[in-house]
């Protein structure tokens, strides 16, 4: 199994905030606690679309993976209305699902006449939970917004990352306390797939020239 397919975030514990808030909001909704649409905006990298997955996943369990929950790519969709979101939902329903959920990423994209398609939509039916991501905010007018529970997603920092990575490392044999992950890390302010990329290299380039080495230290960026 690839490196990022082993350490991909699978539930709400495993995803990094920068602010204890955001952990708990995406947690009330992955737990059903919480059903208005959600939109989750930010900068990207900061793991929006991640915690959209996560809460889909938790919710939908099996049928997350089907093709009545596939995220929603604007860019892709060729429907002329949202007919096929309210088949989705039904489908979920009939399959148990308490309510219908939908994860959208990037609904900026989407033409005006689709936003006011969309809007219309939501407006229309309470059946269903849309969970939406965008990078610009300031596209979507205040109506659209209107609809949502808004969340900002920040981008994490190098302490915040510092307990996951030590968690990844440590599924890759390699154990380190807080103060060494922290060495390890400094200068990192990437992504959530910046991390896990950045480790795995860590870690094969330490396993060629150290391979019972656990106590040496490289700090971020990676030796070239």
């Amino acid at each position: 199994m690839a490196f990022i397919e082993m350490h991909v975030p699978n539930c709400v514990a495993d995803l990094v905030f920068k602010d204890p808030y955001q952990s708990q909001i995406i947690k009330d909704y992955a737990d059903g606690k919480r059903t208005k649409h959600l939109l989750l905006y930010g900068p990207a990298g900061s793991g929006k679309s991640e915690a959209a997955k996560i809460i889909l996943r938790e919710r939908l369990d099996d049928l997350s993976s089907g093709a009545f929950a596939k995220p929603i790519n604007p860019k892709l969709y060729k429907f002329g209305d949202f007919n096929p979101l309210m088949m989705d939902w039904n489908y979920q329903m009939m399959q148990g699902s308490e309510r219908g959920y939908s994860v959208i990423d990037e609904v900026d994209l989407f033409a005006d006449e689709k936003h006011y398609l969309l809007r219309a939509f939501i407006d229309s039916t309470k059946l269903g939970t849309l969970i939406c991501t965008t990078n610009n905010l300031h596209k979507l007018d205040d109506a659209f917004q209107d609809r949502f529970f808004k969340l900002m997603i920040e981008r994490p920092s190098a302490n915040d990352w510092i307990p996951r990575a030590q968690h990844i490392l440590a599924c890759e044999g390699m154990t380190y306390d807080k103060s060494q992950v922290s060495t390890l890390l400094k200068g990192f302010n990437g992504s959530a797939r910046d991390l896990i990329d950045w480790l795995e290299e860590y870690t094969l380039r330490l396993g060629r020239r150290l391979p019972k080495a656990h106590g040496q230290i490289v700090p971020f960026p990676a030796p070239k």
